[in-house]
């Protein structure tokens, strides 16, 4: 190797053994400014152990901050199931009331029809008591007495009549086979009387009449 290589080389060695020096030297004298404040390499190590801290505290609360917030997703979506379930039981329940309100309307109109034939039936009832409290005439020829005395199984056939007036009216008496008073009334359509009278007649009762009368044959 040439003198000229040799010196070189020496030339570059000297070199790298004062770069490692000075830079040995400004390890340990070194100085870094951090948030505006001057640390030696001691502090800047402590400041990275402190900030590593930090950063696994931050690491974990956002862990647990997620975690909190799976669990409230989880939350959020069983609250949406419930939700849900409610609209859907809102939803039946309108339904159900829809035909509730049908059934109530029905029924309403049920009671209506109800009450219409308890009222028919109740005035069909009054009516069938009337017609059975009317004393059904036999269809036979009604019997005209003219003034006078009549005897019953000679004049006419014992029975049930129905007496009523023909003209103004006047006294009405009946008498037994035993001579008994059994009626005494004023037959007329007037004010002071009554306008029909209806009794049995035995073989041998005695009428005695003031005026005209009508005997219809009844049940």
């Amino acid at each position: 190797m040439s003198k000229k290589t040799w010196s070189i080389t020496g030339i570059i060695f000297g070199v790298v053994i004062v770069s490692l020096i000075s830079y040995s030297i400004g390890i340990t004298s070194a100085q870094t400014e951090i948030d505006e404040e001057t640390y030696d390499y001691e502090g800047v190590v402590l400041k990275i152990s402190e900030a590593e801290t930090t950063l696994e505290d931050i690491k974990k609360e956002i862990s647990d901050k997620e975690s909190e917030r799976t669990k409230k997703d989880q939350i959020l979506k069983d609250k949406e199931k419930e939700v849900s379930k409610a609209f859907s039981i809102l939803k039946k329940r309108d339904a159900l009331k829809k035909d509730l309100d049908k059934l109530s309307g029905k029924m309403d109109e049920a009671k209506k029809e109800k009450s219409s034939l308890d009222t028919q039936i109740k005035d069909k009832k009054a009516e069938l008591a009337s017609l059975e409290n009317v004393i059904k005439e036999k269809e036979a020829v009604p019997i005209t007495l003219t003034a006078g005395q009549f005897l019953a199984g000679h004049d006419f056939k014992a029975g049930r009549y129905k007496a009523v007036p023909e003209g103004g009216g006047g006294n009405f008496v009946v008498y037994t086979d035993q001579g008994d008073l059994s009626v005494n009334i004023i037959l007329t359509t007037r004010d002071y009387g009554v306008p029909e009278y209806v009794m049995t007649l035995g073989d041998g009762y005695i009428i005695e009449a003031d005026t005209p009368a009508k005997l219809i044959p009844v049940e």
